[in-house]
């Protein structure tokens, strides 16, 4: 198999696996919903991309809580959410 048809099938499973991890987090929320372009303060973004950088950002905020609150002997009683792990914040500052 040549690599420019290996890289399509990869890209096409993940968009699939991103598209089914939205419709899970977001039910009955329409695809065409994530396509559409917002300008935001940095210039015009994908609303998928918008999404993604909060919630990593989100998160991220997130995880500062939680360590500060445990270094301060204040920590929750359970911790995060595996499901945070996989986010991480936004590669470029806001």
């Amino acid at each position: 198999m040549n690599a420019p048809l290996k890289v399509q099938r990869h890209t096409s499973r993940l968009k699939a696996l991103l598209a089914r991890k939205r419709a899970a987090i977001l039910p009955g929320t329409p695809n065409a919903l994530f396509a559409r372009v917002i300008e935001v303060h940095d210039g015009p973004q994908a609303a998928h991309e918008v999404l993604e950088r909060v919630t990593g950002a989100a998160a991220g905020q997130l995880r500062v809580l939680h360590d500060s609150l445990a270094r301060r002997g204040l920590g929750p009683r359970e911790p995060l959410p595996a499901a945070l792990d996989d986010l991480r914040p936004p590669s470029r500052p806001w």
